[in-house]
């Protein structure tokens, strides 16, 4: 909104990694997330969207997923 400061770059490229995990571009999106987690290692949602990135690049969806993401552990 009016007055709030642009997001931090690692914001945007998270995002952008975001995108190629919904797009099914599982490489793509771990690179964008090595590169953030270079510079910030510390960067939990960023880690976690690296290893769901790497899960589905061994082991692709079905088809007809959707994006979709349904935690199996707390």
């Amino acid at each position: 909104g009016p007055g709030e400061a642009p997001a931090p770059p690692h914001h945007r490229r998270y995002a952008e990694a975001l995108a190629c995990l919904r797009a099914r571009s599982f490489e793509r999106g771990i690179s964008i997330c090595e590169e953030i987690l270079a510079d910030h290692p510390d960067d939990g949602p960023t880690a976690h969207l690296l290893a769901r990135l790497q899960r589905y690049h061994g082991e692709p969806p079905p088809p007809e997923w959707t994006g979709s993401y349904r935690a199996v552990q707390k």
